[in-house]
């Protein structure tokens, strides 16, 4: 061994040293995500992991009859963790809906279960959940053909086979029944059961979390009262005959009591958007007609002044918000009267509804939100003010603000828009 070969024995790998970037792995709480998205990024390390060792299966670079055991070991250990994302997520859902604080029977027995290693168990697990929501129901149903095919790791309940030679007990050894692993079909198999995990990972888990997100009863989910809100006649007919055989009908397709249609009446008549179907509008903080008219005026004594520059004239491009290499300095200087003589309230709201429209890249936010992203912005107003005037022209401009005002059923806002800002963005953007 070589006096270099021990200096490297003695260095610390958890430790940074000055050595190329791409070697140093973020890791734990260091690797800034939560917790859910660090089980998420270890199933995508060993998905990683099948398609280089795979890879080399087909360059011919690696022996196959030593690469299967690594090979097959990230797969099934891939789909397993797979599984369990898949329950905690469940199980969430499952406290959310019936407001469990502590534990139950279903709990206790799933975190048993949790700590196993059968696949096949897990699968069990999971067809457990389809009595807790219908949606949960169908996208398991439209499964089945992926969880049964996850037989081919039934002879593995320990998740030892492509670890050790021997089993648990120390005298019978792994794989005594088969010979022969076609990795070709066995690889084929897994990209196609991984993709189904990656959509219930990261795009049914979302929607779920969606449906019981403070709008739903034991019964129903946030879809489900929604359709209902639409089915519902205008408030103002609620004391007529009709209305009473309206409610019977929904009671009968929904398979649900009198009490849990007055639950989900209760909750309809409070949504920001779901009170619209009925004929109502619950309005979010103030916004004043005075405001809008400022920013009518305001925007339009910009896009003249636009218009007057030369090309060669550099000038702030409120469409162009991420940058601000150059701006008008009347802009900024104008704006920043307008903002420090709005109402803190009309800007945190105003601020509140530009938080929002940023939900349409990627996609976080549901209107029942936007009281909390108030108090947010609210209790860092003074830090923001710099960048409102920059947020609220650049929602305007690209009329993102009415969009976030009619997701939100802020139907008033709507209509102050139109009268006072729809013209100012259809010029802006002439």
């Amino acid at each position: 061994m070589t006096s270099e070969d021990l200096k490297v024995l003695k260095l610390n790998p958890y430790k940074n040293h000055i050595s190329p970037i791409m070697y140093r792995a973020c890791v734990g709480n260091n690797s800034g995500v939560n917790v859910h998205s660090r089980d998420c990024s270890i199933i995508d390390g060993y998905k990683e992991s099948v398609e280089i060792l795979m890879q080399h299966v087909k360059d011919k670079t690696a022996t196959v009859d030593t690469v299967v055991y690594p090979l097959l070991f990230c797969c099934r250990h891939s789909i397993e963790l797979a599984l369990k994302v898949l329950i905690k997520n469940f199980l969430v859902i499952y406290r959310r809906k019936y407001d469990i604080k502590t534990s139950d029977t279903m709990i206790e027995d799933i975190k048993k279960i949790l700590k196993t290693h059968d696949i096949l168990n897990l699968v069990d697990c999971l067809k457990k959940f389809m009595k807790v929501d219908v949606e949960i129901d169908k996208i398991l149903n439209e499964m089945n053909p992926v969880l049964d095919s996850l037989d081919d790791y039934a002879f593995d309940t320990d998740g030892d086979t492509f670890r050790y030679t021997y089993k648990r007990n120390w005298t019978d050894t792994n794989l005594e029944d088969i010979g022969l692993i076609d990795l070709g079909i066995f690889y084929e198999k897994y990209k196609i059961i991984s993709k189904s995990f990656d959509y219930l990972i990261n795009n049914f888990c979302t929607y779920l979390n969606d449906l019981y997100h403070k709008t739903f009863t034991t019964k129903l989910n946030r879809n489900q009262i929604e359709e209902i809100s639409k089915k519902l006649p205008p408030v103002a007919l609620w004391k007529s005959d009709e209305f009473d055989r309206t409610l019977n009908t929904i009671c009968n397709e929904y398979a649900i009591s009198k009490t849990d249609l007055s639950k989900a009446i209760d909750l309809i008549k409070s949504h920001y958007l779901f009170c619209n179907n009925i004929g109502l509008e619950r309005k979010f903080k103030t916004i004043s007609e005075p405001t809008f008219e400022k920013f009518r005026v305001f925007l339009m004594n910009h896009i003249n002044r636009k218009r007057k520059r030369t090309t060669d004239t550099p000038y702030y491009d409120i469409t162009e918000h991420e940058s601000y290499s150059y701006f008008d300095e009347s802009f900024e200087e104008e704006g920043g009267h307008l903002i420090n003589e709005l109402p803190n309230e009309e800007l945190c709201t105003l601020e509140t509804f530009y938080e929002y429209s940023c939900s349409y890249y990627n996609g976080n936010y549901l209107c029942e939100d936007i009281d909390w992203l108030y108090e947010d912005i609210n209790n860092n107003l003074l830090d923001m003010k710099v960048n409102i005037l920059y947020d609220i022209c650049f929602c305007i401009i690209n009329k993102k603000l009415r969009q976030a005002f009619a997701d939100c059923g802020q139907l008033s806002y709507v209509s102050l828009f139109d009268k006072y800002l729809a013209d100012v963005a259809n010029l802006y953007n002439e």
